[in-house]
Parts: C-alpha cells; structure tokens; sequence
C-alpha cells in the first residue's frame, strides 16, 4: 500500500472536516498532502510547491472549484497537474460534464468508498 510514497497531493475543501479526512487516508496510504481552504488558497500553495495531483470541492467561499479549475488550466506550471474534482453538492451529470469541459481528469461524488477512491487516484497519477 505504498504505492503513493512519492506522491504529493493537494486537497481543497472548504469543510475543514472533509480535508482532514482525506488527508488521513492519503497520509495512511503515503502520499504527502498539502491543504487549502478555497481556490485561491489552493492556486497560492499550488505556485509555491506544485502537486503531483489535486484533488477539490466545487462548492466553496472565493473561488469555487470549477473557477479554480479553470484558472488552473490556463498556467502552464499547473496544466500538467491532474486535477480531481470531489464533491457532494454538485453531483448531477451536466456538473460532471462542465468539469471534464474545463480539464478536469476526473469528477468523482461523495461519499464513496475509500478503496474505490484510491483506485481512482492511482489511475490518475499514473496516467
């Protein structure tokens, strides 16, 4: 299980509930994992230490995800970074497909399960 050692992973959730547990799972698995509060916290830790993945709410204070995403996109430091969206609120088909329009490599909803989750996060990374 430590397949992610090398792995840096920033995570961007307005929930300070949600961030915490998904940075468990991710430091349980070795992955390194930096947080962010909202898009404009996660563009800032982004420039000054970029991941290897980032994985973002869409519903969130200042910049939501799909604002982040798209910004994201257009620096040409961070194209290379998968971007992940993970989120509850914003789960219909049509929220899944803007993702995809704007870069996103996946747009998975919560909950789901952990094992499921890595899987999904390891198929990224690996390309």
């Amino acid at each position: 299980m430590n397949e992610g050692l090398a792995h840096h992973i920033l995570i961007v959730d307005d929930s300070e509930t949600e961030r915490q547990l998904l940075q468990k799972l991710l430091e349980l698995n070795a992955y390194r994992v930096s947080l962010a509060g909202n898009g404009v916290e996660a563009l800032a830790s982004a420039r000054r230490n970029p991941p290897d993945a980032i994985v973002s709410d869409v519903a969130m204070p200042k910049m939501d995800g799909f604002t982040l995403c798209h910004t994201w996109m257009r620096d040409p430091d961070l194209l290379t970074v998968p971007f992940i969206f993970y989120s509850a609120n914003l789960t219909l088909a049509q929220d899944a497909h803007v993702g995809k329009a704007l870069g996103a490599a996946r747009y998975l909803t919560k909950p789901m399960g952990q094992d499921e989750f890595l899987k999904e996060l390891r198929s990224v990374l690996e390309g």
